[in-house]
């Protein structure tokens, strides 16, 4: 089980780690949490010794998701993705809406030169954004990590099935 913390807070827990664990990097929005992200964190697990996970903010979400989203607030996914077994921490991430294209490459790149993983880590397949976190690690000195996950889910598929059974006229 895993612990919320800040992300300075878990840069200073890692740099004596270093030397001595893989740690693994995850980022996303991980809103409604579903059997696709359980298998990503547990394939993910497998390499590494440490697994950091940082969350997107509501804004960013709202942003990329639309306005009705994120369905849980970043705090309380910080808690529901910190409550796994094969999490060890968990940082919410500061990338609101405001920034454009440019500046949230930065701030990606800047966590992982912040935090320095052994793995970047992502599912190819449900992540639009992998080609850019693979360039990261490479940038980074990282390897980039896309396990072969053959459940595919997806927290936007599961909200749209919600609202066309149970609402929808």
């Amino acid at each position: 089980m895993g612990q919320v913390k800040s992300l300075n807070q878990i840069i200073k827990i890692l740099e004596p780690l270093r030397k001595t664990k893989k740690i693994g990097l995850i980022t996303g929005c991980f809103d409604i949490l579903h059997i696709g992200h359980i298998t990503l964190f547990d394939e993910a697990k497998k390499h590494v010794d440490l697994l950091v996970v940082g969350l997107d903010s509501d804004e960013a979400i709202k942003k990329t998701k639309g306005v009705s989203r994120p369905i849980y607030n970043q705090r309380v996914r910080c808690r529901v993705v910190a409550s796994l077994q094969n999490v060890d921490y968990v940082f919410p991430m500061d990338n609101s809406a405001k920034f454009s294209a440019v500046e949230a490459d930065e701030y990606y790149d800047s966590i992982a030169k912040k935090i320095k993983p052994t793995y970047i880590i992502t599912h190819q397949t449900r992540d639009t954004y992998w080609r850019k976190k693979k360039e990261r690690a490479k940038q980074v000195g990282a390897r980039f990590l896309a396990p072969s996950i053959k459940t595919v889910s997806s927290s936007t598929n599961i909200i749209d099935k919600i609202i066309n059974d149970y609402y929808s006229d």
